[in-house]
């Protein structure tokens, strides 16, 4: 055993500080030792060939600036962690993509062809393992494990697995996050998203910690977290599995259960006084078997796009039943619907309205909250998620005429792969719903008379910007609303209920 020891040391290969011209890292000569900060230079690829191991000393991070092909294989997976992989107190630093490293470029809508990606890789004892600064790679069915950050100064820094932030585009799907931890009064366990936008598209979250979305926190986004299982994460503070906090994006068919919060949002928190207001569409999603000290043990939120065919109940406050917590204020400057919305069609785990208001907390329940509309409550558990569409704005309210109106777009295909129709609405103030016939700039997206077909791989996800358009100048409608309906390409049958994203116009946000 010592020879064999004395062998595989004497194989390791140590990695240069900077790599300037195309290089590949085999597995022949693994492990690889990061002694110093390693530099991926602008226009040069660091390749890892299947089962390589990386071994970074404390401290020591990768900077890249061109492109980094990390793919393992099945039972080949590409490793980052500390030399050893001991159980010593030490932790590595990034792998840090800035916003000049080469993106991840995908041809029918998620097949990657080129451009940064880590695929199949495992990443261990790492301080924030991956920083996305500004750089869009593809990482895909990875294993993040016993990353930690410990938080400098500021209550918003978090991200022991993955941080997110100066314009991400990046597509993180397929992986797991586990016992991750971001210490002090850090948001997000295992990823914090703070002002940019990337897919998180079906992981797995188990046993992380933070004090703020002990999970996954989004910030200043409209990233879709759509398909996502959130299970026995916990919060000292609020969102014991997300918290999200000035995000406007997709929140589908995500599976919510057994996470802890010891304050709001023992399920999902949403910030309730940030500005922009976090406005989500939440559908498709189970969220039960949560727990909290305090406020809503299953879904507190202020504001909201849509929350509607979600199955929601047995989320417990201490030993009381709390499902969900509505907290807006009534201001005399919003119309009804933003503060008073109907959720209609939810499971609550029961059809008598009586017993579900019990379970619900409200302008009932506390003067000067809004109220929340329940009825019609579903007649049972939801089915398997279904395909949805939905626009989204970053921000709820925009000032008025001459602006341009920011749009995103998501389409969720989780059924076999197959030809979508896409039918885009718009309807201005109290006016027709007419066809919005703009080009909406995407090459995914082909014109159809009064629509668009797409083609969409099984249990894949396309979020775009659309082309913005302008308001007209001249008075003002109070509001603007897109509407997004998807139908089978072949037969024309309606796949699921249009999803409609009203945004207010006028006054300040």
């Amino acid at each position: 055993m010592l020879l064999l020891a004395l062998i595989l040391t004497a194989r390791a290969e140590v990695a240069p500080e900077r790599i300037d011209a195309d290089t590949t890292f085999t597995l022949a000569s693994s492990p690889w030792q990061v002694l110093t900060d390693l530099t991926v230079s602008a226009g040069a690829t660091l390749t890892l060939e299947p089962g390589v191991v990386v071994e970074l000393d404390p401290g020591v991070s990768v900077l890249v600036e061109g492109a980094l092909v990390a793919r393992g294989a099945e039972g080949a997976p590409v490793t980052f962690t500390r030399p050893g992989d001991d159980a010593g107190e030490e932790f590595w630093g990034s792998i840090t993509f800035s916003a000049g490293s080469e993106p991840a470029v995908f041809e029918q809508v998620e097949t990657w062809v080129s451009g940064s990606v880590l695929e199949r890789c495992e990443l261990r004892y790492g301080q924030r393992a991956v920083q996305l600064l500004g750089g869009s790679p593809l990482i895909r069915a990875c294993t993040f494990e016993d990353n930690v950050w410990e938080p400098d100064s500021g209550l918003s820094e978090g991200g022991a697995a993955i941080f997110a932030a100066e314009g991400s585009r990046a597509r993180i799907e397929g992986c797991t996050f586990t016992d991750n931890a971001v210490g002090g009064w850090g948001y997000g366990g295992a990823i914090q998203v703070q002002g940019a936008d990337p897919v998180i598209l079906g992981n797995v979250f188990t046993g992380n910690t933070s004090a703020y979305g002990a999970a996954l926190s989004v910030e200043i986004s409209q990233s879709p977290v759509v398909g996502n299982r959130f299970e026995g994460n916990d919060s000292a503070g609020k969102g014991g599995a997300v918290s999200l906090v000035s995000a406007a994006g997709a929140f589908f068919a995500n599976e919510i259960t057994g996470n802890h919060s010891l304050l709001d949002g023992g399920g999902v928190h949403i910030c309730t006084d940030c500005n922009p207001h976090a406005a989500p569409w939440v559908a498709d999603c189970v969220i039960s078997g949560n727990s909290s000290a305090s406020g809503a043990a299953g879904f507190g939120a202020a504001w909201l796009r849509g929350f509607s065919w979600n199955d929601i109940h047995d989320n417990l406050r201490g030993d009381d039943p709390v499902d969900f917590v509505w907290t807006h204020e009534v201001p005399a400057e919003d119309p009804t619907w933003v503060h008073s919305p109907d959720l209609p069609w939810n499971w609550w785990g029961t059809t008598d309205l009586e017993v579900v208001g019990e379970h619900v907390e409200d302008g009932v329940d506390e003067d000067g909250w809004g109220l929340v509309g329940l009825a019609p409550v579903a007649e049972g558990p939801i089915a398997a998620p279904t395909p949805r569409a939905v626009v989204t704005t970053p921000e709820f309210r925009y000032s008025g005429a001459g602006g341009a109106l920011p749009m995103n777009l998501t389409i969720y295909n989780p059924a076999e792969a197959r030809a979508l129709r896409l039918s885009l609405l718009v309807r201005v103030g109290e006016g027709p719903i007419v066809p919005w016939r703009q080009d909406p700039g995407l090459p995914d997206l082909v014109p159809d008379g009064d629509g668009f077909l797409i083609s969409m791989p099984a249990d894949s996800l396309l979020f775009a910007t659309l082309t913005a358009p302008v308001l007209p100048e001249g008075p003002v409608p109070p509001t603007v609303t897109w509407i997004a309906a998807l139908h089978d390409a072949d037969t024309g049958a309606l796949l699921s209920e249009p999803l409609a994203t009203p945004v207010l116009l006028g006054g300040a946000q």
